[in-house]
């Protein structure tokens, strides 16, 4: 069997044990369940009041020689 290259960087001894996996599957991996799967309903906790806004602001500059770039905003943003 001839295995592809590297092109997305994984290893040929990798590549080589799911293709043996494959083809010779194990008792384990043949064992699945005749019920198929289904929905699972989870519950998840109720969503917490707003948090008041921050009145603080944060500011990044970024320098270039002559040059100012600079950004502000509240920090609750950041």
């Amino acid at each position: 069997m001839k295995l592809p290259d590297r092109t997305h960087d994984i290893n040929a001894n990798l590549l080589r044990w799911w293709a043996h996996e494959s083809a010779h599957p194990t008792a384990a991996a043949l064992a699945v369940s005749d019920r198929p799967a289904g929905f699972i309903s989870l519950s998840m906790p109720a969503p917490s009041a707003p948090s008041k806004p921050s009145v603080e602001c944060i500011r990044i500059e970024v320098r270039g020689g002559s040059t100012i770039v600079a950004a502000t905003g509240p920090v609750g943003a950041a």
